[in-house]
């Protein structure tokens, strides 16, 4: 640096020294490296919901223990600051559903409670205490024949079965409004863009 300084030698000459064999070790490194986060740590931890060996994955908070029978199995439990596998919040309340305790778990948008019963119980609320609100409507689910409610989600209002999860059914809001165009014959239905933005799109009548 200081002979480039004092301009005893070029600067771009010593660069193109330094980054022509530093290229060719920087493919080669690209081409054969793993990546840490996408490798599974094993571990002497056993699931306890399906008994097989739990590893070390990582995730957008950092490390957590994963089943290694997944996606069949998606037990995960946290980690602490020393490696170790981190204890579920408690709460004071109780599962309306089984009885069992709630805990307290964190997803990707945010904390939530969930039964410690799971996977024998998937019930679910906020970490206020409200369960997700659905609203009757009158129409019957035509896989199933149980009423079908409004839910809601991060994308918006959709219709699901209340026979939910034994039933997965699930369609957009009618809007009441046919489509404008003579040869379809069908309804204008509620859609999100991908950027969430509110739309209206056809949907033909069988």
């Amino acid at each position: 640096m200081d002979k480039i300084e004092e301009k005893k030698i070029d600067w771009l000459t010593v660069l193109k020294e330094f980054y022509e064999p530093f290229k060719i070790d920087l493919e080669k490194a690209i081409g054969e490296m793993k990546s840490v986060k996408g490798t599974p740590e094993e571990s002497d931890r056993i699931c306890n919901l399906c008994s097989k060996p739990m590893v070390i994955r990582w995730g957008r908070h950092g490390k957590f223990f994963g089943c290694s029978a997944f996606p069949e199995c998606k037990n995960t439990m946290p980690l602490d600051e020393k490696g170790e596998a981190a204890p579920p919040e408690t709460s004071d309340q109780a599962c309306e559903k089984c009885g069992s305790p709630m805990i307290i778990k964190t997803s990707r948008h945010g904390k939530f409670m969930a039964c410690s019963a799971y996977p024998n119980c998937k019930n679910t609320k906020s970490l206020t205490g409200e369960t997700t609100k659905v609203e009757p409507t009158n129409e019957k689910c035509e896989k199933c024949g149980s009423p079908m409610v409004i839910r809601f989600s991060k994308k918006g209002r959709f219709m699901g079965c209340s026979g939910y999860p034994k039933c997965r059914n699930i369609k957009s809001l009618p809007t009441g409004i046919k489509c404008p165009r003579d040869e379809c014959g069908g309804d204008l239905i509620q859609r999100y863009s991908k950027k969430r933005r509110h739309i209206l799109r056809m949907q033909q009548i069988p």
